[in-house]
């Protein structure tokens, strides 16, 4: 829209008036008021040629009252006097009254003028014809539409198609940098300014309106300016004078610089059209919308988790696509995300129209323009499914061990408390025998009862503390000196060396302390041992020798023995897995090394073996060693 200071009235014939310098001066004339009354003017003799139908009641002297009826006189007198008191000129549209009684429409300029004795007041009166009132129409009308153009001004032209000339303003010449040699042109002149690439365009809107399919004519194009380069202009204008047979005969319009904004958008399309590359391209599910939630973009992830055609989604609203869902839950999202607000679930659960269960995790926010204007959202979305119900099989799995745990306390506590109930009394008895038949303690037995007993009520002992401690296992750690300890542990297999030869050799460092659970040390060491009876060579001499090591802050403790061995090429995968067993004994169980692993892991440490088949095997087991 132009600056205040062209449009001071409130027709907008201001800025026509430059416009009009191209008309016939027959509809111009100027009066002289100086009657203090204002109802007596003074004409130079054009007001006759100019108003021929106005009546006029003295010759010499023109009396206002004779074009003006009641209503216009008070305004006449108000107006003048007006300009009288404050100096200021006025413009403004008026009637005068023909002798028919018609009113005709003009255009008063008053402003006020010096002379010798008083001060009298010059009205021009330009005589508007349909012409000029249609013109003033539609800059009304065209400033009202423009509103949005506050800080640009308004490039006027007028087109006569009769002569084929085009008229601009001073402000078009401003705007693209022309002196006034270019105030008038020919419509080729003009059809040059325009780039050639646009001339079509130009020449369709202005067609389309002359054949009355469109009120006025708006085009966007390029026109050339005085340096060379090309301009961004919006042109609106429309026809206000047609030949009888309906040709257009006149035309007026406004052309406004769009340059900036026209750079924007198209740095706006560069920007938007990166994210939607960038989107196409996301390895994951990721997917772009404008504003109204129709898509603009989707990656092939997208298409497949929500089996979708991403090629013939495009444009299309995203809740036609999704039917099934729950689309007023995700509206209030979206239009969250619209205004700017992050939003995500790490985990959600998501239906397929076959009624598939899906799992996602998913992020959406605005994507912004180049002037930091919201555009739409963008959609992350990470199929989880697998991962979800990998982790609720491993809670079940979870809620079933710890029901099996507790079952096994149960039992544990059980078998301590039953047991030792046993043990007690099997010791009560060898007490009972010792004192009343002292001479059944001379015989080698009852010395390997006697000790078998004493071991299992210390490993009961151990158990009973272990079940009624009710902390963790590392909470169960303590340093325990290896040799003694080993020592013990053999004392309570002792009569299992009773039937074959042997020979058992304890190497380990006097000064070795480990930092273990006492009941899972023993358990280990007694299985490993066990392991080296059962499956002995029954055509040697059994050699079994435990030592130990210390190395790096550990102790390795090697249990070694001469027997039947493992081939360790068909079952080095499978030695420390339950219910495998790798001879075929009777009375294994496949459960003994895989206990004995866990045990010696709960403790920190770590057990292998090195096995030959039918040259034995040696157990490592590596513990912390305690300080």
């Amino acid at each position: 829209m132009g600056s205040k200071s062209k449009h001071k009235g409130n027709s907008g014939l201001d800025t026509i008036r430059p416009l009009n310098r191209f008309g016939q001066n027959e509809t111009i004339c100027v009066l002289i008021v100086d009657d203090p009354n204002f109802l007596v003017a003074k004409s130079n003799g054009e007001f006759e040629r100019v108003f021929p139908d106005v009546h006029r009641s003295h010759p010499s002297t023109l009396h206002v009252a004779d074009f003006l009826n009641q209503n216009h006189l008070k305004e006449w007198v108000d107006l003048l006097n007006l300009v009288q008191n404050t100096d200021q000129p006025v413009q403004k549209d008026f009637h005068f009254q023909a002798n028919n009684k018609s009113l005709i429409p003009v255009h008063l300029h008053i402003q006020k003028m010096a002379g010798n004795q008083q001060v009298s007041l010059l009205v021009v009166v330009h005589k508007l014809d349909q012409a000029d009132i249609e013109q003033r129409d539609l800059i009304e009308e065209l400033n009202k539409k423009n509103l949005i153009f506050e800080s640009t001004e308004a490039a006027w032209w007028e087109w006569d198609l009769v002569q084929r000339k085009i008229r601009v303003s001073d402000f078009w010449l401003q705007m693209l940098g022309y002196d006034n040699s270019f105030s008038e042109m020919s419509c080729e002149e003009w059809n040059e300014l325009c780039h050639p690439q646009d001339l079509p365009l130009v020449d369709g809107a202005f067609l389309s309106h002359s054949q009355g399919k469109r009120r006025q004519f708006e085009v966007e194009f390029r026109i050339k300016t005085k340096k060379g380069k090309y301009l961004w202009v919006l042109d609106r204008g429309k026809i206000i004078k047609k030949a009888k047979n309906g040709e257009p005969l006149r035309v007026i319009g406004a052309m406004y610089d769009i340059s900036i904004s026209k750079e924007s958008i198209n740095r706006n399309s560069l920007l938007v059209q990166k994210k939607i590359e960038f989107t196409n391209s996301y390895p994951d599910a990721m997917a772009m919308f404008d504003l109204n939630m129709n898509y603009m973009a989707a990656s092939p992830m997208w298409s497949k988790i929500k089996k979708l055609d991403r090629k013939n989604i495009i444009g299309k609203s995203h809740y036609d696509m999704v039917k099934h869902v729950d689309c007023d839950f995700w509206k209030d999202l979206h239009k969250k995300a619209l205004k700017g607000e992050v939003q995500k679930s790490s985990e959600m659960l998501h239906i397929l129209p076959n009624g598939e269960q899906q799992w996602l995790s998913w992020e959406m926010r605005p994507w912004f323009t180049v002037d930091g204007q919201i555009g739409g959202i963008r959609i992350k979305a990470l199929e989880i499914t697998n991962q979800v119900l990998a982790r609720k099989q491993v809670e079940a799995l979870l809620k079933q061990s710890e029901a099996q745990n507790e079952r096994l306390m149960n039992f544990a506590y059980i078998v301590s408390h039953n047991l030792r109930s046993h043990s007690g009394n099997i010791s009560m008895l060898l007490n009972l025998l010792k004192i009343d038949h002292p001479e059944d303690t001379l015989n080698a037995y009852w010395e390997l009862i006697n000790k078998s007993a004493v071991s299992l009520s210390k490993t009961l002992e151990r158990l009973a503390k272990d079940v009624k401690s009710n902390v963790l296992e590392t909470d169960l750690l303590e340093p325990i000196k290896l040799k003694p300890f080993v020592l013990e542990v053999l004392d309570g297999l002792e009569a299992s060396f009773q039937s074959f030869e042997s020979q058992v050799l304890v190497s380990c460092e006097q000064d070795h302390e480990v930092l273990a659970v006492s009941a899972y040390l023993e358990s280990a060491l007694m299985n490993l041992i066990s392991n080296a009876v059962k499956y002995r060579s029954p055509n040697q001499e059994l050699i079994l020798n435990i030592s130990s090591k210390a190395i790096d802050q550990k102790i390795i403790i090697c249990i070694s023995d001469n027997g039947l061995g493992i081939d360790l090429t068909k079952h080095k995968d499978e030695l420390f897995k339950m219910n495998k067993t790798f001879h075929n004994n009777e009375d294994s169980t496949g459960l003994g090394l895989f206990i004995t692993k866990n045990q010696i892991e709960i403790m920190n440490g770590d057990i292998w073996v090195v096995s030959s088949e039918g040259k034995g095997s040696s157990f490592y087991i590596s513990l912390p060693v305690a300080e």
